[in-house]
């Protein structure tokens, strides 16, 4: 309605041109329609902090809709973190009801306060009822997210890139440097991640997990990350069913999809935890009936080796 009025457009040809258009380009051509139009101080700051209020909203219901998503203790926790290109980028958000609330009162009184420029009326709306509502504060508050972890992308603080070498002098370490590259692992591991609620959340179930069973060395510290924050910290940690039986269903899950290195992980782990070779032949034996012969026979010679080399331990 504001768009049309400070256009000069008829309704058809406004609804063609600002149709599809992006909220921020549309409120930004608005803020400069005002401009040209020499609105009031009062009125084109009214606009431009409705205009701000809405992107805001918009911002925020735009990663509802294009993130991932999980319910946790009744709050919805958003994260991009199946798309993000560095783990160490990614984003997580908290939704609660109260919020949404918040942002759906706002957008109303956003409607009334535009309406009431666009076409100002002087009838019994105008009157204290209506001015209260329509001028009341903003409910919801805006939080810009925080990034952790990111390096500063300033060219100019870069250190200028060296001269090729030989392959031997291009390794990050010597062979015989196992103390640096051990402080460099320390190094690592030292970031920084206790304001992330997913990766602490995460953590603390891993730990109850696998105990003191640290990263294995084979895997990527970024594919780490992601297994702590999502794995552990989303769907683990979620309230419908408990560790236990998680456990079991990760034994007969890793069984149906052939993953047998991660079915022997996770069988030391429940060994450990106090579930009996009993419980896990019969995993095994069910899963021959919905996994195939093959499935079970190789669930068998795996565990088969665990057993192996945990009883030889033992002696």
């Amino acid at each position: 309605m504001l768009a049309r009025k400070l256009s000069l457009l008829p309704d058809a040809k406004a609804r063609i041109i600002f149709g599809g258009m992006r909220l921020p380009d549309l409120a930004e051509i608005v803020r400069q329609m005002a401009r040209l139009d020499a609105l009031p101080d009062d009125q084109y700051q009214e606009i431009d902090e409705c205009l701000t209020q809405l992107t805001d909203i918009a911002t925020k219901r735009h990663n509802l809709v294009h993130r991932t998503s999980n319910v946790f203790d009744g709050k919805l926790m958003v994260t991009n973190i199946m798309t993000s290109k560095v783990i160490n980028a990614s984003q997580t958000e908290v939704f609660e009801v109260e919020e949404m609330s918040n942002m759906q009162s706002d957008c109303g009184r956003i409607y009334l306060r535009l309406s009431h420029i666009a076409k100002p009326t002087k009838s019994k709306l105008d009157e204290d009822p209506y001015n209260a509502v329509r001028m009341a504060p903003w409910r919801y508050k805006h939080v810009p997210l925080k990034t952790p972890n990111l390096k500063s992308r300033d060219k100019s603080s870069k250190t200028p890139r060296a001269p090729n070498a030989s392959r031997a002098a291009r390794r990050p370490f010597p062979p015989s440097s196992k103390g640096v590259r051990d402080m460099a692992d320390t190094e690592k591991a030292a970031i920084d991640r206790s304001d992330d609620p997913s990766y602490v959340r995460g953590s603390e179930i891993r730990q109850k997990i696998a105990g003191g069973v640290g990263r294995p060395p084979h895997v990527d510290e970024d594919l780490y990350d992601l297994i702590i924050r999502y794995a552990f910290g989303d769907v683990w940690s979620r309230p419908g069913l408990d560790i236990d039986t998680r456990r079991l269903l990760t034994l007969a899950m890793t069984i149906a999809g052939g993953h047998f290195e991660e079915f022997k992980l996770h069988l030391r782990f429940a060994l450990a935890a106090g579930v009996s070779r009993e419980t896990v032949k019969e995993i095994m034996l069910q899963s021959a009936v919905y996994c195939g012969i093959p499935a079970s026979l190789g669930a068998f010679r795996h565990a088969a080796d665990v057993y192996r080399e945990l009883d030889a331990t033992a002696d």
